[in-house]
C-alpha cells in the first residue's frame, strides 16, 4: 500500500508526461485522478515557468481527464473534487469530447448492440437530421459547463465514416450553443499532428482566461440546505452510507442498487500471450 500513495509516472507517444493516480470509474465513484497527481503535475508546470524565467510566457498546462462524460465525469470533478481542493485546482476550460456517431444516436438513430453489426445510419449513410437533432445533447453538456463558468472548447474526434457536411454540421451547433471553439481532431489517424488545431484552441481559451480572469465557481454551498418545493414528493430512504476516505455521504434511496467493488485479485493476472500465435488470453 505504500507504494500505492505516490502516483505513476507514464508517458504519451508524444513524451508527454502522464500522472496516473487512483482514478475509479465514475458511475461507482469520483471518475478523476488524485489531487496529489494534479498538485505535482501543477508544480512540474510552475517550475518550468520559472526555469524560463519571470517574464516567460505560459510554458505548459495541466489537463485533468474527468471520466464517464461530461454529465458525469465532469460534474463530479467540480463539484468533488474541485471542492476538495480550491486552493490547489480551479479549471479554467473543458474539453467535451463528441463524436459524429454518438450524437446521431442522441438524435434518435437505431440502438447500437455488441457483437452485432453496425446500422447503416453509422456505417455509411450521411444523417444530418440524426446529427441535428442530437447536437440538442451536446448544446446541454456545454450549458452545464458555463454554470461552473469555465469556457468550453469542443474536440470532435473524427471517425472515418464521417463526412465533411456532418462534421461541420456538430462545429455549427457547438458554437451556436456557446462553446469557445469547435474543433475536429483526427488523431487516431494522424498521431499527434491531428490534435494540433485541438491543442491551439485549448491554448486560445487558456490564454483568454487567463486575461479576463478565472471565472470559476461552484453551483452550490455545500452547507446550505435545499428547501422544500412545491413539487416534492416524499421518497423512500433506506439508509445512508459513508465513503470515510473520500469524506462525503450518500443516500440509498427506493430499490436502488450499488454497484459492488472490485476484486481484490487484479483481472490482469489472468491475462497472457500465446508467443507462437501471438493471440492474448484471458482477455473475455
Amino acid at each position: 500500500m505504500k507504494d500505492a500513495l505516490m502516483p505513476t509516472l507514464m508517458q504519451t507517444v508524444k513524451r508527454t508526461p502522464v500522472l496516473v493516480h487512483a482514478r475509479p470509474f465514475a458511475h461507482i465513484a469520483t471518475g478523476n485522478s488524485s489531487v496529489v497527481a494534479n498538485d505535482m503535475a501543477l508544480q512540474l508546470v510552475s517550475a518550468k515557468q520559472q526555469a524560463k524565467g519571470a517574464n516567460a510566457t505560459t510554458s505548459g498546462f495541466v489537463v485533468m481527464e474527468a471520466g464517464f462524460g461530461a454529465d458525469i465525469g465532469m460534474e463530479k470533478c467540480f463539484n468533488i473534487k474541485c471542492r476538495a481542493s480550491p486552493d490547489i485546482l480551479q479549471p479554467c476550460y473543458v474539453v467535451i469530447a463528441a463524436t459524429v456517431r454518438a450524437l446521431k444516436m442522441h438524435g434518435g438513430g437505431p440502438p447500437v448492440m455488441a457483437g452485432r453489426p453496425l446500422a447503416p445510419e453509422y456505417a455509411s449513410e450521411e444523417q444530418l437530421d440524426l446529427v441535428t437533432a442530437g447536437c440538442s445533447n451536446l448544446a446541454r453538456q456545454i450549458a452545464n459547463a458555463h454554470k461552473f463558468g469555465v469556457r468550453v472548447v469542443v474536440a470532435i474526434n473524427q471517425f472515418k465514416t464521417d463526412t465533411p457536411a456532418e462534421l461541420q454540421a456538430v462545429q455549427e451547433e457547438a458554437v451556436k450553443a456557446g462553446a469557445h471553439a469547435a474543433v475536429i481532431a483526427n488523431h487516431w489517424e494522424l498521431g499527434g499532428q491531428g490534435a494540433a488545431d485541438l491543442v491551439q484552441a485549448v491554448a486560445e481559451a487558456c490564454e483568454t482566461a487567463v486575461r479576463e480572469g478565472n471565472q470559476f465557481c461552484f453551483l452550490y454551498d455545500a452547507l446550505v440546505a435545499i428547501p422544500r418545493s412545491r413539487a416534492y414528493r416524499p421518497i423512500t430512504l433506506r439508509g445512508i452510507q459513508a465513503c470515510v476516505g473520500a469524506g462525503f455521504l450518500y443516500p440509498i434511496c427506493g430499490n436502488i442498487m450499488t454497484m459492488p467493488g472490485f476484486s481484490t485479485r487484479p483481472g490482469c493476472y489472468d491475462v497472457d500471450l500465446n508467443l507462437e500465435t501471438g493471440e492474448v488470453l484471458g482477455l473475455f
